[in-house]
This record gives C-alpha cells, sequence and structure tokens, in this order.
C-alpha cells in the first residue's frame, strides 16, 4: 500500500496500455465488495493535465492526488486506471518514488488489432486526421515502452494481463486478477460479461461508421474509401513495412 501523511493508500494502478480492455476490466473489478477504483477512467494526474481532472501532479503536487482519493474507502483495496503512465518514464519514477509498494497491472493485446484500434479511434472518432499508421505502430512498440522502465517495474508486484487471455478465459483471467489484488474470486460467469461487452463493441462500431458517412465527407474523400471497408484497408496499411 501507499501512502500519504498516513491519511491516503492506493494499493493497485493500472499503468497501460490503451486500446487493450483496461476499461472493461476496471468496470468489473469496480463490482467487487472490497476493491474500490476512482470513479474517473483515467485520472492521469501525474500526466500534467491530460486526464479527465481538472487538476494534476505539476500545479498540486501529492495533495492533489490526496484530495482525488478522499472519498475512497479505507477498508477496501483501492486504485486506478490510467493506461497512458507506463509511456512516460518520468511519471513512472514519480509514481515509485511516493508509491513504492504500490502494485501495477499492465494490459495488452495483439500489436496488430491494437495500432487498429488506435486508428479506427483517432481518426473515426476523434478527427484526428493526421494521426498515422507509423504513429499507431509506434505507439503499440510494447516493448520499447515497457523496457524503458524496466528497472522500476523490477521494484513492483506486476501483473501482465492480455485481452486475449480475457477474451478466451474470462474466469482464468479474473481469478488470476483478484489473486493479485489479495480478494476472493467472485462467483459469477464472466464469459457472460465478455458475450455482453462484445455485442456493445459492435454497437459502437456500427456508430462510428454512421458518423463518418454523416458527418465526414471530406474525409472520407481523403481517404477515398467507404466506412465499411475502414478495418480491411488499414489492416493492409498497417502490414506494410
Amino acid at each position: 500500500m501507499g501512502f500519504i501523511g498516513g491519511k491516503m493508500k492506493i494499493d493497485f494502478i493500472g499503468i497501460g496500455f490503451h486500446r487493450c480492455g483496461t476499461t472493461f476490466l476496471c468496470e468489473v473489478i469496480n463490482k467487487h465488495p472490497k476493491i474500490w477504483v476512482h470513479p474517473d477512467k483515467e485520472v492521469c494526474y501525474f500526466n500534467d493535465g491530460n486526464g479527465v481532472c481538472k487538476f494534476d501532479y505539476s500545479k498540486y503536487g501529492l495533495k492533489g492526488y490526496e484530495y482525488l482519493f478522499s472519498i475512497a474507502p479505507k477498508e477496501k483495496v483501492v486504485g486506478e486506471f490510467s493506461p497512458g503512465y507506463i509511456m512516460d518514464r518520468n511519471v513512472m519514477e514519480t509514481l515509485h518514488k511516493h508509491f513504492p509498494k504500490v502494485k501495477f497491472i499492465i494490459m495488452t493485446r495483439d500489436k496488430h488489432e491494437r495500432a487498429l484500434s488506435l486508428l479506427y479511434v483517432k481518426i473515426a472518432k476523434f478527427r484526428e486526421y493526421n494521426y498515422s499508421v507509423k504513429d499507431a505502430k509506434e505507439e503499440s512498440d510494447y516493448e520499447k515502452y515497457i523496457n524503458n522502465v524496466s528497472d522500476i517495474l523490477e521494484k513492483h508486484e506486476v501483473l501482465f494481463l492480455t485481452m486475449e487471455e480475457m477474451r478466451d478465459n474470462p474466469d482464468i483471467f479474473f481469478k488470476k486478477v483478484y489473486d493479485f489484488l489479495g480478494v476472493k474470486n467472485r462467483k459469477i460467469k464472466y464469459s457472460n460479461l465478455i458475450k455482453e461487452k462484445n455485442e456493445g463493441n459492435k454497437k459502437t462500431e456500427e456508430g462510428l461508421k454512421s458518423f463518418i458517412i454523416v458527418n465526414c465527407s471530406i474525409f472520407l474523400k481523403h481517404l477515398r474509401m467507404h466506412p465499411i471497408y475502414f478495418k480491411s484497408y488499414w489492416k493492409n496499411k498497417l502490414k506494410e513495412k
């Protein structure tokens, strides 16, 4: 556990990676009666204003972080998920300095699938039209980011997970998570939760395609393709050297 002046504790932090299933993982474990996850997914407090909160470490120091967690029940295992932390060595050094005993969770997925997901969201949802295949590949180079902070990770308990494991063996996956966090497993069928999540993802994908069709004619002209070919188009691009 990590403490600030004996008042605040942080037991675990999900430090990576975006578009790898951390949101769903956060949603599921937050329903455990013995776990409390900060309600703001991707707080990113130590990323200096890049998260959902309105203040950050550079301005308010540890006191601001303590304030964010002042609502956390002391009797529960407390944590947060900010998947961008692992991509910044300065952030990881800060976390280790203040929370030397905190546990880290790192989640990855197939590199090409992750790069494809990044492209889809960055371009179709957030309209970052300058975001490229090169950018997506670079952000999906897990080894580079992990190796850059390996000396820090070696000093902490770290749980490495994959989206594929969560999808294919959810019961084993979540038992591993709960064992790592030191709580009892919940007696539910995680496979049903995965099925519901997949159905929701399909609806979201269709919504994004509709958004492009209705609102992004310039974008479509620029890419010279129809949204229904988005996935196959970028998959081929990702395979290009």
